[in-house]
C-alpha cells in the first residue's frame, strides 16, 4: 500500500538517510488522516501508521513547537488518540522529552484558531485529545499542563457578583484571588496585552465549554427542523 511505501522513510533498519521532510508529513495528513476522510478506509490507514512507527520514529523526533505545521501537531493528536485508542499509553512516546512536550500542548491547544474552520472530525480528533489529558491527571507533565486551564484565573470571566459570591463560600480564596486579579492588570497594561498562556488559563475552558452548548444547541434545532420536515413529507405523500 502507499502507507508502507512511506513507511519506508522511518522504518527501523530501512535504506532511508533519516532527513526530515515537514512536506511528507502535509501530504500523509491530507492522505491518510485528514478529517474529510472516514470509515473503514481511513482506520485502516491509521492502523499501518500506528504499527510503521510513525509517530514515535518520525513525527515526535522532529517536533519543534515554533516551526512545526499545523498538520505535524494534528498528526501527533490523532497518533496519540489511535494509541489510546488501542490501550497502548501514549504518553510513553513523549515523556523524555518535557520541554518538547510542554510545546507540544500549548500547540494543540491552540489547533482551532489556527484554522478558519476544523471540519467535524478534525474537531472530535481534537477534543478527544483533551478528554485523554484530563483523565490522566496521574501523569505529572500532562497534570501542570492540564490543571492551568482549570485554576482559580477562570473566575475572571464572572460577574463580580458572582466572582464575591464565591469567594464568600470559599474565603481561602480571597488572598490568592487578589493576587490574580493583581497580576492580570499589570499584564493588561502591556504593549501586547496578556500573554497566550493568561489568556488561555482565563478563558480556554469556558470558551470550550460555551461553544459545545452552542453546537449542542445548533444540533439539536437542526434535528428538531429535519423532523419537522419529515412530517410535512409523509403528510403530502399519504394525500
Amino acid at each position: 500500500s502507499r502507507v508502507d511505501e512511506l513507511a519506508e522513510r522511518w522504518a527501523v533498519g530501512s535504506d532511508g538517510d533519516g532527513t526530515f521532510d515537514e512536506a511528507l508529513v502535509v501530504d500523509v495528513y491530507g492522505r491518510f488522516l485528514a478529517g474529510g476522510r472516514s470509515g473503514r478506509g481511513r482506520s485502516a490507514d491509521l492502523s499501518r501508521l500506528e504499527l510503521s512507527g510513525y509517530l514515535e520514529r518520525y513525527l515526535w523526533p522532529h517536533f519543534d513547537g515554533e516551526s512545526a505545521s499545523w498538520e505535524h501537531v494534528m498528526s501527533i493528536v490523532v497518533m496519540l488518540n489511535a494509541k489510546f485508542g488501542e490501550g497502548v499509553d501514549g504518553w510513553a512516546v513523549l515523556r523524555a522529552e518535557r520541554a518538547r512536550f510542554d510545546a507540544f500542548f500549548g500547540r494543540a491547544l491552540g489547533l482551532p484558531s489556527e484554522r478558519a474552520e476544523m471540519p467535524w472530525l478534525e474537531r472530535a480528533e481534537w477534543v478527544r485529545f483533551l478528554v485523554r489529558a484530563f483523565g490522566s491527571l496521574e501523569e505529572e507533565m500532562v497534570r501542570v499542563q492540564a490543571l492551568k486551564l482549570a485554576s482559580l484565573p477562570m473566575w475572571l470571566t464572572l460577574s463580580e457578583r458572582d466572582a464575591a459570591s464565591r469567594l464568600k463560600a470559599q474565603p481561602a480564596l480571597s488572598r490568592p484571588w487578589k493576587f490574580v486579579k493583581k497580576r492580570r492588570t499589570k499584564e493588561a497594561a502591556l504593549p501586547s496585552g496578556p500573554p497566550l498562556s493568561s489568556q488561555r488559563e482565563e478563558s480556554f475552558l469556558p470558551s470550550l465549554l460555551r461553544q459545545t452548548v452552542e453546537a449542542l444547541a445548533l444540533a439539536d434545532e437542526r434535528a428538531r427542523g429535519a423532523a419537522t420536515e419529515d412530517g410535512v413529507g409523509g403528510v403530502d405523500d399519504e394525500a
